[in-house]
């Protein structure tokens, strides 16, 4: 038999064996019922959608009428404190100082975010790429400079109160990598020399920083951010070196950080890169992503 709970009924924490009870209705018989068998769910499993399942199989020796009843209790849990993840998107017009942009409007964002650490319990930062204008701008990397001067805001022990700074990650978008797919300056100001040295740092992918992933903890919660360089069509050695992270880490909740998963539209679509994505998991739940415009 089965049964499932109002929509309103909370999630259960815990359901075992001693939780069922079985009577046999009045009769001469004096036989009692067999243990209750094929509990779903399974003894000490926890629950975690709304509205639960319960489901029994009993049976009377004596083929009695049965009655069952299920107990479940409310999980009880201690939640953390509140806290905040940052998105900083396209910041090309700030670097490049174009259409009434400059950087020290990049700059005023992350001082902000440094000075506000502790009110706002910020645990991490994510930068969606387009960090420039310009790639490699004829050999000249003043934006990358520029770029590189305002995200160390974050790295700050005084501002921010942490020895490391605040977790933070930023990807290549379009206006960061070159029309043969190098991203020289990225890997010049926010390669591996910046990151890998920090405790929340967790690997990269190949040879470079252009993809990679960090570990970090939150309110007694673990994430780990998956970050990937843009691929307009999208690249499967890459999404599938995603793809054995989460399978490495299957108890972290996963940020996804690209530049272009979601295409606007209307209507709203994936992009190439988003819908390999997507398709690698077969649910968004799994791998959620940040979108930046173009």
């Amino acid at each position: 038999m089965s049964h499932r709970p109002p929509s309103g009924f909370p999630a259960l924490a815990v359901l075992c064996a001693a939780c069922l009870a079985v009577h046999a209705a009045p009769s001469a018989a004096q036989n009692l019922p067999d243990p209750p068998a094929a509990v779903t769910p399974a003894p000490a499993a926890a629950v975690s959608q709304l509205a639960p399942v319960l489901a029994v199989s009993v049976q009377d020796p004596d083929a009695d009428s049965l009655t069952v009843t299920i107990w479940g209790r409310p999980v009880t849990t201690t939640n953390g404190p509140d806290f905040s993840l940052i998105e900083i998107p396209d910041t090309q017009y700030y670097s490049g100082s174009l259409n009434g942009g400059n950087p020290g409007l990049f700059s005023a964002q992350t001082r902000w975010i440094a000075a506000h650490r502790t009110l706002r319990n910020i645990a991490y930062v994510a930068h969606v790429g387009d960090i420039v204008q310009n790639e490699d701008n004829g050999g000249d990397p003043i934006e990358w400079i520029s770029a590189d001067s305002c995200m160390a805001r974050l790295e700050d022990p005084v501002t921010t109160l942490l020895p490391e700074g605040i977790p933070y990650g930023a990807v290549p978008g379009n206006h960061d990598i070159q029309g043969n797919g190098d991203d020289v300056f990225y890997n010049q100001l926010f390669g591996l020399a910046r990151f890998q040295e920090r405790t929340w740092y967790g690997g990269h992918y190949g040879n470079d920083n252009s993809s990679w992933f960090h570990l970090f903890n939150a309110s007694g919660l673990d994430f780990i951010v998956i970050g990937i360089k843009l691929d307009w069509f999208g690249d499967p050695a890459v999404v599938g070196w995603a793809d054995s992270l989460l399978t490495a880490y299957p108890n972290r909740r996963a940020i996804l950080v690209s530049h272009f998963l979601l295409d606007p539209g209307p209507p709203v679509t994936f992009s190439p890169q988003g819908q390999m994505v997507y398709d690698a998991r077969g649910a968004p739940t799994r791998l959620p992503g940040t979108r930046s415009t173009p």
